[in-house]
């Protein structure tokens, strides 16, 4: 089951890093003409950012219901390139539960890109690793195509009532992205050839580049100063999809087989700030974490690549009532 939860794992780390991306483009391209204009250069010109992430999903894996929540913050520089995130893991399967620890800094050294990445169960019990790719990959994605492509799914998109998003009065929009912009997104972006660095194989970029699903997508421009505050992002049947198509490919057996369904998986970012980060400071833990590469020769990478840390589900019986 290690192998399997270090794939689950890479999974689920793809699938948030990719749609993540297409969030934050997405986010200026669905309310009217005008006030989309106006959020997308605010978007795009901010120096820098804070938000706050909360993520939940619910599925059930060859009969066994596991429910897990993922909630933190993150900070990002436009240029030079920085990030930072902190993030929260509760999982629970099989009757038992586990609480986990996930940082990911990222940044641009000279002509390359550095993801330093820890998981663990708290402060004192986290494993670092990091990988390198050449920092020409960034350049090519172009957030404002990104976002001309999502004009095209504008239509769909319905004002439908104002709420308050962190004491702000905001519009709330609902709408669908389609499959297909997504897919067009994907292959535009550059984010393909970034996941060969984080050990995600061809098949399973092939997978990440065929899903058809379409996104619900709700998001909140203030009404004042026509600035992006927050957006949801229903990935139920797209991870569906991801999910059954990845592991199929990865070998774990057909769709049957697997017994996966997903219920439900809902991602809410909240933007808490913009131009509000002047630097990004990784940790020495981080910076001494060895290299993915360095395990090429096939030793153990449990401890490095485990993140996932989920409850054997397969190995548990379930939890006897008293």
């Amino acid at each position: 089951m290690k192998t399997i939860k270090r794939k689950a794992a890479m999974l689920l780390l793809a699938s948030f890093l990719v749609l993540s991306m297409l969030g934050l483009a997405a986010c200026g391209k669905k309310s009217t003409k005008d006030i989309v204009t106006a959020a997308t250069e605010k978007a795009n010109n901010a120096k820098s950012m804070t938000y706050d992430i909360d993520m939940e999903m619910a599925m059930s894996i060859m009969g066994q219901e596991m429910t897990m929540k993922m909630y933190g913050s993150g900070e990002m520089i436009n240029e030079p390139v920085q990030l930072s995130m902190i993030m929260n893991m509760d999982i629970s399967a099989a009757g038992n539960s586990q609480a986990n620890l996930m940082k990911i800094y990222a940044t641009k050294e000279d002509d390359d890109f550095v993801v330093y990445m820890g998981a663990g169960t708290g402060e004192d019990d986290i494993s670092w690793s990091k990988t390198t790719e050449d920092a020409s990959t960034l350049n090519q994605y172009n957030a404002r195509e990104s976002l001309d492509i999502y004009v095209d799914a504008a239509e769909s998109f319905k004002e439908t009532e104002t709420e308050k998003i962190n004491e702000k009065n905001a519009t709330k929009y609902e709408g669908v992205i389609t499959g297909d912009a997504v897919n067009k997104v994907i292959q535009e972006s550059g984010v393909m050839e970034q996941f060969a660095s984080m050990g995600i194989d061809e098949s399973m970029v092939e997978t990440i580049s065929n899903i058809s699903a379409d996104i619900p997508l709700t998001l909140w421009i203030t009404e004042k100063d026509e600035e992006i505050v927050q957006y949801r992002i229903d990935l139920t049947d797209y991870i569906t999809e991801f999910m059954k198509a990845s592991m199929k490919d990865q070998g774990v057996g057909s769709e049957d087989m697997f017994a996966l369904d997903i219920t439900s998986m809902v991602e809410t970012i909240t933007v808490t700030g913009y131009d509000n980060v002047s630097e990004i400071q990784i940790p020495d833990e981080a910076l001494n974490a060895p290299a993915l590469d360095d395990y090429s020769d096939g030793s153990d990478t449990s401890d490095v690549s485990d993140v996932s840390a989920v409850p054997d589900i397969a190995d548990e019986e379930p939890a006897l009532e008293e």
